[in-house]
């Protein structure tokens, strides 16, 4: 079975006022089919998103914007995912 590219996807949203917000476009965005994570920030007016390559992107924002909230920006890029311990640098001298 071959393993699926993934991207980042990020969105700047407008209409998230509290960490409820934040729970709510988690909770829609997880349920469109290809989304692997969700992680929305109202403090920073943002969502995270790993998702399948071929996810739909009109159905993400679909999903943001039906409830009321506004997407302002996006911004893509290929996934990579950091090990446990990837906040350790370690330089050789």
């Amino acid at each position: 079975m071959e393993k699926k590219s993934q991207v980042e996807y990020q969105l700047k949203l407008d209409g998230m006022r509290c960490p409820m917000c934040e729970e709510h476009v988690n909770h829609v965005v997880r349920q469109v089919k290809g989304v692997h994570k969700a992680n929305a920030s109202y403090r920073k007016n943002r969502v995270c998103i790993v998702m399948d390559g071929d996810t739909k992107r009109e159905d993400i924002i679909h999903a943001i914007t039906s409830q009321g909230y506004r997407v302002l920006e996006q911004e893509e890029k290929p996934y990579t995912k950091k090990s446990l311990f990837s906040f350790l640098h370690f330089s050789h001298k």
